[in-house]
């Protein structure tokens, strides 16, 4: 870090984008919260242009009934808000609230891209319902499942959004100062009225466009404006200053009950001198009176002191405070205590908006279909009922800034406090406001409903009565819904304990997520009680309401006068344990609370074998219809193929390509552990799709016979369904091989012998969990799949990565997570530029001229080279500092100088070296990608070669997707004989750490490979010379075993093991520490090449071999009438030329300890 930075003081418990202590002056501030604004008209846009006016789709759109369609809605609404304390809870205890915004924000736009899809096919809807039909039918089956899975994603979406987007803005402002707290204040104002101006443009323009133009342009305006927001709230990372994840504020809170009623039970002495505080209080500071200590928060006095005991609020809780407790493990602290009081303090009020939000849910519901009824002109422009919003929303906007800048100043010279009227009576004012709403709307719906009698009840024809009648239950609500939200906001924020903050203001949307859900169970009371749903529900209801409301005011008013002490502060910080503090800790590794990583506490194998269990799932989940999807595609799908089988590389291939983006955002920006369970998630989604998709015979084209001219491939909007599936898949299996690897190799001290021998056989297991993972799913659920059909075998796979989730989430206690170091690209692209740049201008590049900016990591003695090849990081692998960089690659050295051409690009010897330790690796990665290519057959050709023979195995039919089950079992048993046994031996015999070199290791795959593709050539030649004897175009299994294909599998699985393991622990050993996510998945990239190398070498060999008097070798419907071996042949040579530049290269390798 730049001196400037270092004499700055930083925010305490708060980081910025690269988990580096956030800057005062640089982070935080009215800039940063800008952005959070900004987002938050978006967000809104994307959720109020759909909510507002649902209960109008699920009624015209999907068939449902009124009651049914405006209880859905307000099931959908409830759990949005109810999702809040999720978003809440991972925001406070485990992540960031930057991160888990851009996750729910991802989720939100999938949920989006499904409705939309659905709103564009009219194969995706029920038909359309005349009046009075009564063969009328509302939406159900998969239909049904697709409208409620898109419905529900964007639930957990703006869930997640709600919980952390109001927290991650009011965390950019000081509240140790007045005015930090006066801008935290003005935040929220704003907030409130960016919340309105979304919902403004939403209610008019979204809604007219739905009314006029169709739903599938509302939901793509809402998944585009959420997908533009992404970028929008990523601009502003460079100035967000992001809170430290204090860990579960509900462990706390258990903790100290479940010591209350243990200490209770056994007595435990409760006096005064028997009270301990292993916390410190915070630091106080003086405020001018009891309303203005509401928004200080942390002070002094507000809790127990520390020298004389916990208060004496709610003085049961002080059980829990004692030198003898029952057991030591719920040993509390006063502040622990306090926090816990503070927490049951706000519940109360908590408790009493519950009704109002009870209350708002009518603006989406019943207010939506009373103003249907009614008539909706204003002059020739014909106003959506679902804009009604527009009238308070409008008047939120012109009150918010007059409320910010004339009342509140006002208020504030008044009651000389600063936030001019406290929080609990800005509620207040809400609650009274909506008491008057609701006796509004009961007036109104009684005039309606005498105009709706006149008229006659059963019209289709509008009311003669202006919708501008509903208009002023809204103003009201409208009003009582500025107060309440924004008092909330920043009650709960302002009251609750730093640990526990976005926790806390997730309560303003459950308010919101109870009311909705309180709104659907009076409905249905109400409906059994009195069995009068359409003619007088909605004036009864109405006043219900209004009767409900003034005894939860009078409530509420009960609890602010009784207790001008609710909520008077939250607990001093933690701080580490003496015993923590006194442990060393691991340099660059921290906890799963962004803490430091301990030794001894944190990392090693046991840490390590949470991954190689999540391996097993992950990998079964992803090949169990991988290794099969050929078939899917040609048989249920109707493609090619060859159609299909490049279909497949394309997939793989693009999966294992992304694997390149998850190690970069693992090394650059977020940690392997994050991108694990992002990546998962996104897994989990489209496994979901395919799996409805496949459950679903409406979903997929009709089945094919046999010389069926009138076969039709998948296409419309069936195809962007099974590829939105397919790809969301390859994202999520991407991250997951990008960060997976590296996050368990990540647990081993690299420093020690022991710690590489670890790491060393952590390698082999991790391929020998690959393999058990590929085992069952080739066997059992490929089984399953040709037995019960592809639904069971999707459905099993979403199950199983659906549960990787929490299994790697168990060993969150042990891991030690790397600390991203920004972008290593950068590096790269600093040295090469610089290298051409002062090349140019021909800066002197004598070895005097050399500088190095970056010492070099402490080095440790080796045995011998290849031991060597373990340790990273040390001296000697480098260029010298003091003597310059080495001589290798001798062009880059022109990037260290004294006088570069820019001073932005002075590079150090230690950057230059790591590029070319970069560079060097390249041409090794180059030489896998025929390997790969070979191994793509796997998964095309010789599984259809496989459907072509006899797959009996005495009485059982072996599914052909199910031969890799050979390959596997002998990995499975040659992995651990090779750790235990050969490995050891080589160790004796060559006196090293590994026995034998990572790239020995790499050649033995790639000799492997040769033979595999020469026997698959020779068996290709039996199986077609049986095949002309049978009848080329017989469908008939051939009489020729499916174990003769046994074999190339057997040498390709064999080739797989040396040559997967050594490419990780080489590319993950040989690399600088800051970019290994991103090496490693140089080993899945280069399965992707090899997959897409595959795809063109078809493509090339179709186009070159086939002309107007011969047929491709490649073409056409049948098997039997390819050339098959000719191309296997191709690959052999390919493989041995392949073979001989990989001689070239690795004899010529110099490994970094060698430099």
């Amino acid at each position: 870090m730049e001196v400037v930075e270092q004499q700055t003081k930083t925010w305490e418990g708060y980081v910025d984008w690269r988990k580096k202590p956030a800057i005062k002056g640089r982070h935080g501030g009215m800039l940063a919260a800008s952005f959070v604004l900004v987002v938050e008209v978006l967000e809104n846009l994307a959720f109020l242009a759909n909510a507002s006016n649902l209960v109008i789709y699920l009624k015209d759109h999907m068939n449902m009934l009124p009651s049914d369609s405006a209880n859905s809605v307000t099931n959908f609404m409830g759990t949005a808000f109810l999702l809040a304390l999720l978003g809440g809870f991972l925001s406070d205890a485990f992540f960031t609230s930057y991160y888990i915004y851009l996750t729910s924000a991802a989720v939100e736009f999938l949920g989006l891209l499904i409705l939309t899809v659905q709103a564009r096919s009219a194969s995706l809807k029920p038909p359309n319902c005349e009046v009075h039909d009564t063969g009328c039918h509302e939406v159900d089956g998969a239909k049904a499942a697709m409208l409620f899975i898109g419905l529900y994603l964007v639930a957990l979406g703006v869930g997640g959004i709600k919980g952390s987007l109001p927290t991650h803005g009011a965390e950019q402002f000081d509240e140790h100062t007045p005015e930090g707290r006066k801008q935290r204040s003005t935040f929220f104002n704003y907030y409130v009225f960016c919340l309105s101006l979304g919902g403004l443009i939403a209610v008019t323009l979204v809604v007219w466009i739905e009314d006029n133009k169709g739903w599938e342009w509302g939901f793509g305006i809402s998944t585009l404006t959420i997908l533009l927001s992404i970028p929008v709230f990523l601009s502003g990372t460079l100035f967000y200053r992001n809170k430290i994840p204090s860990g579960s504020p509900l462990t706390t809170i258990f903790k100290v009950l479940m010591a209350c009623a243990l200490n209770s039970c056994v007595s435990v002495a409760r006096s005064p001198s028997n009270a301990i505080a292993s916390m410190s209080p915070s630091p106080s500071h003086q405020t001018p009176s009891n309303t203005e200590a509401e928004q200080t928060i942390e002070k002094s006095g507000k809790h127990g002191d520390p020298d004389n005991g916990p208060s004496e609020s709610l003085r049961f809780l002080n059980r829990a405070v004692t030198r003898k407790p029952a057991y030591r493990t719920l040993q509390c602290s006063i502040s622990q205590v306090e926090d816990v009081k503070i927490v049951l303090k706000i519940l109360p009020i908590f408790a009493c908006t519950i009704m109002l939000s009870c209350c708002l849910a009518q603006l989406s519901t019943y207010s939506v279909q009373q103003a249907a009824t009614m008539n909706t002109k204003l002059g020739s422009l014909k106003v959506p009922p679902a804009s009604l919003p527009f009238f308070p929303v409008v008047f939120i906007m012109i009150l918010a800034p007059i409320y910010d800048h004339f009342i509140i100043p006002a208020m504030r010279k008044a009651t000389k406090t600063e936030t001019g009227i406290t929080h609990l009576q800005r509620i207040g004012i809400g609650l009274v406001l909506s008491i008057i709403a609701m006796g509004v709307a009961a007036l109104v719906e009684i005039k309606r409903k005498r105009i709706a009698t006149d008229s006659g009840l059963d019209t289709i024809a509008p009311l003669p009565i202006s919708f501008f009648w509903i208009a002023f239950q809204y103003l009201f609500l409208g009003s009582a819904d500025l107060f309440t939200i924004a008092g909330l906001l920043e009650f709960f924020f302002t009251e609750a304990p730093s640990s526990m903050r976005s926790l806390a203001t997730s309560l303003t949307w459950a308010s919101l997520a109870l009311g909705y859900y309180l709104s659907s169970l009076i409905v249905s009371v109400v409906n059994s009680a009195t069995d009068m749903v359409t003619r007088d529900f909605g004036r009864h209801a109405c006043w219900i309401r209004a009767l409900a409301i003034p005894l939860l005011f009078t409530r509420a008013f009960t609890l602010v006068n009784g207790s001008d002490a609710c909520c008077e502060g939250s607990a001093a910080k933690p701080m580490l344990e003496v015993v923590e503090q006194q442990m060393k800790t691991w340099e660059g590794y921290v906890d799963r609370r962004k803490k430091p990583a301990i030794k001894g506490r944190h990392g090693g194998m046991l840490a390590a074998s949470f991954v190689l269990v999540v391996e097993v799932l992950e990998n079964l989940a992803f090949t169990a219809n991988a290794s099969n999807l050929v078939i899917y595609l040609k048989d249920h799908m109707n493609m090619l193929p060859s159609d299909s089988a490049n279909s497949v590389t394309n997939f793989k291939g693009t999966a294992f390509l992304l694997a390149l983006l998850g190690g970069f955002l693992s090394d650059a920006f977020f940690t392997s552990y994050s991108i694990y369970l992002t990546s998962a998630a996104v897994e989990f989604l489209g496994l979901l799709i395919l799996t409805v998709q496949a459950r679903s015979a409406s979903l997929k084209p009709p089945n094919c016979e046999v010389h069926d001219t009138g076969c039709h491939e998948v296409d419309g909007a069936k195809a962007a369904m099974l590829l939105i599936g397919l790809y969301l898949v390859a994202l999520g299996v991407g991250g997951i091989k990008g960060s997976l690897p590296t996050h368990g190799a990540e647990q081993f001290d690299e420093h020690t012998p022991e710690g590489r021998k670890q790491r060393s056989t952590f390698f082999n297991y991790f391929v020998f969990c690959l393999s058990l993972g590929l085992l069952i799913a080739v066997t059992l659920v490929v089984w399953i799949e040709d037995n019960k059909g592809w639904e069971w075998g999707f459905g099993i796979s979403t199950l199983t990565i659906l549960l990787s989730i929490p299994i790697f989430h168990s060993g969150s206690l042990f891991y030690r997570n790397k600390i991203p170091n920004g972008s290593p690209l950068t590096t790269i692209f600093k040295v090469l530029m610089a290298s051409a740049l002062n090349s140019c201008i021909s800066v002197a590049r004598s070895p005097s001229n050399a500088i190095a900016n970056m010492p070099p990591s402490p080095s440790h003695q080796t045995p011998s080279n290849t031991e060597a090849e373990q340790a990273t990081e040390e001296s000697g692998k480098h260029g010298d500092p003091d003597d310059g960089p080495s001589e290798s690659l001798r062009f880059l050295n022109r990037a260290v100088t004294r006088r570069p051409a820019y001073r932005t690009l002075q590079c150090s010897v230690s950057q230059v070296e790591d590029v070319k330790i970069v560079l060097k690796i390249l041409p090794v990665f180059a030489c896998t990608i025929m390997l790969s290519c070979c191994l793509a057959q796997l998964s095309t050709y010789s599984i259809q070669q496989a459907a072509t023979m006899n797959t009996k195995l005495g009485s059982l039919k072996v599914p052909p997707a199910s031969l890799p089950f050979f390959p596997v079992v002998f990995i499975m048993i040659l992995a651990p004989i090779y750790d235990h046994f050969i490995i050891p031996s080589m160790r004796k015999a060559t006196k090293t750490e590994t026995g034998i070199t990572h790239l020995q290791r790499i050649g033995v795959g790639l000799v492997l490979s040769i033979i595999a593709m020469g026997i698959a050539a020779l068996v290709e030649i039996k199986r077609k010379r049986i095949a002309t004897d049978s009848g080329l175009d017989t469908s008939a299994p051939l009489p020729i075993s499916f174990f003769w294909i046994a074999f190339q599998y057997l040498f390709l699985g064999s080739a797989d093991l040396f040559t997967i393991a050594g490419q990780l622990e080489f590319f993950f050993t040989e690399t600088p520490s800051s970019m290994r996510s991103l090496a490693t998945s140089l080993t899945w990239a280069s399965l992707a090449m090899g997959y897409y190398l595959s795809s063109l070498i078809v493509s090339v060999v179709n186009s070159t071999t086939g002309t107007s008097n011969t047929t491709a070798w490649l073409s056409g419907k049948n098997l039997n009438h390819f050339h098959l071996e000719r191309f296997y042949w191709l690959l052999c040579v390919l493989s041995g030329l392949n073979f001989l530049h990989y001689l070239f290269w690795a004899s010529r390798y110099k490994y970094r300890s060698l430099n």
